[in-house]
């Protein structure tokens, strides 16, 4: 085989929102951009929304499927079903395939649960076509897609889709929905055939590739590539002039959003909340005092980044990575993150950052007051996580450049 033909020519990106949405949505669109830059023939597979300005439809071949998001559809009953299996996006996807040569060819899947449903997986693996699937979340083995039981509010110590795994209430809306998601991931495994040694995993940290691999077939391929951070170097901020202390997340329970309003209200702290979701009444009533400013742009949110002493991740949940971390790191400001989550990959205990105990709000309360009351150790913290940050950005070019070995290691077997 000629030395150019092993390498990657198309790359086919399929995810459920055609714009951003969320973390994975940004990186899904992220990746079209940087395997634009690098001359590889890119095609966008969508089910949502319109497309991201951002995507020249001159230079990426589309599929935008124009369906509504699942949650979304008046008709309940509809949106169960096609959830489950939709056959007919099944056949668009093998005809939209169908030009595309096998041989230097591949499909990376981002999301398939919002939207979409496993006969994506299944229409991709039928026509022949090497898979990888980057690991967002837990959805391709645990059937609320957190390996978190939403009703303890903790991390599931049980094997997913184990018997004690199908009678148990973990789901964060009912058991009739757990119950419906547990048909799905019957589905996906045996219709879909995922996950399976036929396809390959991307994770994003340490942390959560760790956790998800033992669930894995024990011949799966499992590739890091970090995850982008879209962001412009600048001089490093002086957080140790700052007083707030910053969440920027949704406001939901497995988020550990309680936590940090309980250990701000305890010490009376200018806390900021960005995001929006089902708490935030709970967190203005723990602590009236709390900014809660709802989802903001992107330029506002690295505004109020910049403005802050440090950043706090609380998760009760594991994360796959806590992206807004790296992006505090990028600005010069530390963070204080759970030990219990994925976030710590990105925070050197001590040195560029601070590790509290996971649910503990003493402890959280007494590494806040650390960095509140030492503008010294805050400016220290923040400098370390800046220079290591850059040290090894994870900018969208490094990321396409990543995908790429990771595609080549896949087709060409390198």
């Amino acid at each position: 085989m000629n030395i150019l033909d092993k390498t990657v020519r198309n790359v086919i990106i399929v995810n459920d929102h055609a714009h951003v949405t969320g973390g994975a949505a940004e990186v899904a669109i992220s990746s079209v951009l940087s395997l634009l830059d690098k001359g590889v023939g890119v095609g966008f597979v969508s089910a949502v929304g319109s497309l991201d300005s951002r995507i020249d439809v001159n230079r990426v071949q589309t599929l935008l499927l124009d369906k509504k998001e699942l949650i979304k559809d008046q008709n309940k009953v509809r949106a169960s079903i096609k959830g489950l299996w939709d056959s007919n996006v099944a056949r668009q996807i093998n005809s939209y395939l169908k030009p595309y040569d096998r041989q230097n060819t591949i499909i990376h899947l981002h999301t398939w649960t919002k939207a979409l449903s496993p006969s994506v997986v299944s229409a991709v693996l039928k026509a022949g076509f090497k898979l990888v699937c980057t690991l967002h979340d837990y959805f391709v083995v645990c059937p609320n897609g957190g390996l978190y039981d939403y009703n303890f509010q903790s991390p599931c110590a049980l094997t997913p889709m184990s018997p004690s795994c199908l009678i148990r209430d973990c789901d964060s809306r009912s058991f009739y929905h757990k119950a419906w998601r547990v048909g799905r991931q019957f589905i996906q495994k045996y219709m879909a055939n995922m996950p399976s040694e036929d396809i390959n995993f991307i994770c994003v940290s340490d942390f959560s590739g760790k956790i998800i691999k033992k669930y894995l077939p024990d011949n799966s391929r499992m590739f890091f590539v970090n995850n982008p951070v879209n962001i412009e170097k600048m001089a490093p901020v002086d957080p140790g002039i700052n007083q707030e202390f910053s969440y920027v997340g949704r406001i939901t329970a497995e988020k550990g959003v309680t936590l940090f309003a309980e250990a701000a209200s305890r010490i009376n702290l200018r806390a900021h909340f960005v995001g929006s979701g089902d708490l935030e009444d709970s967190v203005k009533a723990i602590f009236p005092r709390a900014v809660l400013s709802g989802w903001l742009q992107k330029n506002e949110v690295s505004q109020l980044i910049r403005r802050s002493r440090a950043l706090v991740l609380p998760s009760l949940w594991y994360e796959t990575q806590g992206l807004v971390v790296k992006e505090a790191a990028a600005m010069g400001v530390p963070a204080i993150v759970s030990d219990g989550c994925a976030g710590r990959d990105s925070v050197e205990d001590g040195v560029t950052g601070l590790w509290f105990s996971s649910g503990n709000v003493d402890d959280l309360v007494e590494k806040i007051n650390i960095l509140k009351e030492d503008h010294r150790k805050a400016r220290t913290l923040g400098m370390n996580a800046y220079r290591k940050y850059w040290d090894s950005p994870n900018t969208v070019q490094n990321h396409g450049r990543d995908l790429m070995n990771c595609y080549n290691a896949i087709l060409f077997g390198e």
